[in-house]
C-alpha cells in the first residue's frame, strides 16, 4: 500500500494472503484526527477499528480494515461499479461512520477518500491518492470529508489563485531553479496587489504550490527522502506571519523536489560508492565493517550515514536488491533455488529463504508456482 513494493507484487501478495473483497472496483479512504487529538485516538484503536469493521460489515460494504505506518485508520472498500450511484453510497457510508465515531470520541475525524478504482489491484493507487486528498484538507479547514476527484479537479478549484500551476511543474522538470525561484517571487508579489487578498488566502496558495511541487515526486522514490522537510514545511506554511516567510518555504520544496528530480539529493560520495558496489557485487559476501575497512570510514558511523541518506538501513537495502535479483532469475530462468540463492550472494539457503519470505511475502516455491 505505501508503493513500496509493485503491483505485480501487490498482486502476488494480496492472492496469497487471500486480500480479496470479491468486488470488481475499490476504493481507499482514510481517518485521521487533529494532531492535538492524536493522543486519544491511539489510546483505543483497536476499539474504533471495531466500531468502522462492525459498521461496514452491518451495511454489507466488503473491506478490509487496518492501520498505517502513520496510525492512521485505513478502510479499503469493495464497489460493485464506479458509477456516481456507486460512489454516493460510499460518502454516505463514511459520512455516517464520521457521526457515530465523533459520538464515540467526542472529537470529528477527518476522512480522505482516495481515487476509484475498477480492480483491486489498484488499492495502493487509491491508498496513494487518498494520502494526497490529506494534504489538500489544509485548503478545506470546514471540510470533514474531502474526495480525491473534487480536490484535485480543476473544475473544482474555481477560487484558487493558482491560474497556471503546471507551470511550476514545467519549470522543475526544466531544472531551472532560477526560473522557478523567480516565478514563485513573481507570483506572489502579484496575489499581494490583489484588492483585499486575505493572509489565509496566500498561506492556501503557498499550500497549493507545494502541493503541485510534490506531486512530481509521486512516482519518485525519492519522495521518502524529502518527507520530513515536506511535512514540517507544511506546518510552518500555516504559522507564517509575512510574504517573506511564504516565500521562503516554497522556494526551499522547490529547491528539494528539483534536486530530488534530477538526482541532485544530498548524498555523500561515500554512500554513492556503496550504493554503486552493492548493484556490481551483490554476489559477493561484505558487510559494512569490510566496506568500512575499504572505504576508511568507521562502520557504526557508516551505517548511521548510509540509513540517514537513504532512509533504509544498509542491510534492508542489500537483502531487498539481492531478492530483486533472485525475482528476475525466477521469471528469466529454470536455475533450481539454491542455485539462485547462491547467484545471487547467498551461501546459506535457509536465510536466503527468509530474507525473500519477507520482501516477496511467499517463499520461492511459493512464488514460482504463480509465476
Amino acid at each position: 500500500m505505501t508503493d513500496r513494493i509493485s503491483k505485480e507484487q501487490w498482486k502476488i501478495r494480496s492472492d496469497f494472503l487471500q486480500l480479496r473483497l470479491n468486488e470488481p472496483a475499490v476504493v481507499a479512504a482514510i481517518l485521521k484526527c487533529d494532531p492535538d487529538k492524536r493522543a486519544t485516538l491511539s489510546a483505543e484503536p483497536f476499539s474504533v477499528r471495531e466500531q468502522a469493521s462492525s459498521y461496514m460489515a452491518r451495511n454489507g460494504v466488503p473491506f478490509l480494515c487496518f492501520q498505517d505506518i502513520d496510525d492512521q485508520l485505513v478502510l479499503i472498500m469493495g464497489m460493485g461499479e464506479t458509477s456516481e450511484e456507486a460512489k454516493t453510497r460510499i460518502r454516505h457510508h463514511l459520512t455516517q461512520l464520521g457521526d457515530q465515531l465523533e459520538d464515540r470520541l467526542g472529537f470529528r475525524l477527518f476522512t480522505a477518500v482516495g481515487s476509484f478504482e475498477a480492480s483491486f489491484e489498484q488499492a495502493p493507487t487509491s491508498y496513494q491518492n487518498a494520502l494526497l486528498t490529506l494534504d489538500y484538507a489544509l485548503l478545506f479547514p470546514n471540510e470533514r470529508l474531502l474526495i480525491y476527484d473534487s480536490v484535485t479537479s480543476t473544475s473544482e478549484k474555481k477560487d484558487t489563485l493558482l491560474t497556471e500551476p503546471e507551470k511550476y511543474a514545467r519549470l522543475l522538470l526544466a531544472h531551472d531553479e532560477e526560473a522557478i525561484f523567480k516565478q514563485i517571487d513573481d507570483d506572489f508579489e502579484a496575489f499581494s496587489q490583489i484588492g483585499g487578498i486575505k493572509p489565509s488566502e496566500l498561506r492556501n496558495a503557498a499550500v497549493e504550490m507545494i502541493i503541485q511541487m510534490k506531486g512530481l515526486l509521486k512516482d519518485f522514490k525519492r519522495f521518502q527522502i524529502i518527507s520530513h522537510a515536506y511535512h514540517d514545511i507544511m506546518n510552518q506554511v500555516f504559522r507564517s506571519t509575512s510574504l517573506e516567510q511564504l516565500k521562503s518555504h516554497v522556494r526551499f520544496i522547490a529547491e528539494e523536489v528539483s534536486q530530488a528530480l534530477s538526482g541532485r539529493q544530498e548524498q555523500s560520495p561515500v554512500i554513492r560508492q556503496i550504493v554503486e558496489f552493492v548493484h556490481t557485487s551483490y554476489r559477493e559476501d561484505f558487510s559494512l565493517k569490510t566496506l568500512g575497512q575499504t572505504y576508511r570510514v568507521h562502520p557504526v558511523y557508516l551505517g548511521q550515514l548510509f540509513q540517514k541518506e537513504m532512509n533504509q538501513t544498509f542491510s534492508d537495502y542489500l537483502n531487498r536488491y539481492r531478492v530483486e535479483k533472485a525475482l528476475e532469475l525466477m521469471k528469466n530462468t529454470s536455475m533450481k533455488t539454491h542455485d539462485i540463492s547462491e547467484a545471487v550472494g547467498y551461501w546459506d539457503t535457509a536465510h536466503f529463504y527468509k530474507q525473500f519470505k519477507k520482501y516477496v511475502g511467499v517463499s520461492p516455491a511459493q512464488y514460482r508456482k504463480l509465476l
